[in-house]
């Protein structure tokens, strides 16, 4: 999914602020071939994949390591955070030495996080090297958006993220699956073996089949400059309020992703498999919403199809907030209206994301770092939080998931409200 939380490249478009309504969904530029889309969305897909397979395992990580839930939390947490972090420095990396270079290091790094992973003998060494995986894998993250954006306009490039984002979440979707099935035949750590495989085979991906698309270097600014260049984003209405939601619909998903596996297995009794199935028909309704974005963007233009979006999730909010009120606590009552919340997330997350990259075109790589860092870092205090908040019932993720989809739904408003402003 999210992924978390959360894409190629190369028409210049007026760096002044688009108008509200969006241009019909182009289809992506011969420089956006399926075989590069693949491979990006490979490479987009470590983030994601390495933080969801293992979700179903928590308990047994748990259990095995004799900490309470807060202290595996951490695993989240703390990942979550690196990966942010790690995000704002490889978009300026990668706007001064090419995207190619800067995302090969990112991909080694993740290799050896997730190898850290397979051997810790202790819960402290499994959360370092899952920070060192996060780090790694936020490469990942950032570099195939600012690609497509070297490759594309703002149009080519939000059909395209929603297309790398539909078949990057293909994996996130079974990984859920596959990891609680590894978790209940074998161990735990075969997870880690499965995400160690998958590192390699990215690091060769990268190495031996992608070129590079950043043509125009900018010059390192140095870490004043770096925060003047994030400072001059943070000064844009737009950017703040495509931000703001992506961070707002990642820090949904990450509540959910932090608490709903303790709930079903725990609390409910439901078997790690029955958990997975759950989470893959959340995934799959988040394709569903991502197959069907750019069309919505082309009716009711790109800050519509947000507040659309940011309006489902939260019907799915209100939902799950009167389903813990009145209703038995059961998967259906309680896992249930996240499907909502993945239908309203597929639908605005490649919308926000686009328009956060195209507010300043000269900044892309910047510009997705920045995006990327601020849902991360949403992502990871709201998973801590709801972890602190744990009580054995539902309400700490309930009342969280409904306040971010209520921010989501404000700063879809606020986008509106700057792009107008900007309008001539």
């Amino acid at each position: 999914m999210p992924h978390v939380p959360t894409p190629p490249d190369a028409a210049a478009i007026d760096p002044t602020p688009p108008a509200p309504t969006a241009p019909a969904p182009a289809a992506p530029s011969p420089g956006l071939g399926r075989s590069l889309l693949l491979i990006l969305a490979a490479f987009t897909a470590a983030g994601p994949l390495s933080m969801q397979i293992f979700l179903p395992a928590l308990p047994a990580i748990q259990s095995g390591f004799q900490v309470d839930p807060a202290a595996s939390q951490l695993l989240i947490s703390l990942a979550m955070a690196a990966f942010g972090v790690a995000q704002l420095a490889y978009g300026p990396l990668s706007d001064r030495f090419g995207r190619r270079p800067v995302l090969i290091f990112g991909l080694v790094l993740f290799l050896v996080g997730s190898a850290m992973c397979l051997l810790a003998p202790s819960l402290p060494l499994l959360v370092v090297g899952r920070i060192v995986q996060a780090a790694g894998s936020a490469a990942g993250m950032v570099l195939p958006r600012a690609i497509i954006r070297d490759l594309c306009d703002r149009a080519q490039a939000a059909h395209g993220i929603a297309r790398l984002t539909t078949i990057m979440v293909i994996a996130p979707m079974l990984a859920p699956l596959a990891g609680a099935a590894l978790s209940d035949l074998i161990h735990w750590r075969a997870i880690f073996l499965v995400i160690t495989a998958f590192a390699g085979l990215t690091v060769w991906l990268a190495l031996y089949r992608l070129t590079e698309s950043n043509h125009q270097r900018s010059p390192l600014p140095g870490p004043m400059g770096m925060v003047d260049s994030y400072r001059g984003l943070l000064r844009q209405p737009l950017f703040v309020a495509y931000a703001g939601f992506a961070a707002s619909t990642m820090g949904m998903f990450f509540v959910f992703m932090s608490a709903a596996p303790y709930l079903a297995i725990q609390v409910m009794g439901i078997s790690a498999t029955q958990y997975g199935l759950w989470f893959a028909a959340v995934s799959a309704l988040y394709i569903v919403g991502n197959l069907s974005t750019s069309r919505i963007a082309h009716h009711i233009g790109l800050e519509g199809t947000l507040a659309l979006g940011a309006a489902i999730a939260l019907a799915g909010g209100l939902l799950l907030v009167v389903s813990c009120a009145l209703a038995p606590w059961t998967p259906l009552t309680i896992l249930g209206p996240a499907l909502l919340m993945g239908l309203g997330n597929g639908i605005g997350l490649p919308q926000a994301q686009a328009g956060a990259v195209s507010v300043d075109p000269k900044r892309a790589g910047a510009a997705s770092g920045l995006a990327g860092f601020t849902q991360m870092i949403a992502g990871a205090i709201l998973a801590q939080t709801v972890g602190l908040l744990e009580d054995g019932t539902p309400w700490p993720m309930a009342l969280l998931m409904l306040l971010t989809a209520l921010s989501a739904l404000l700063n879809a408003g606020l986008a509106l409200r700057a792009n107008k402003g900007a309008s001539p």
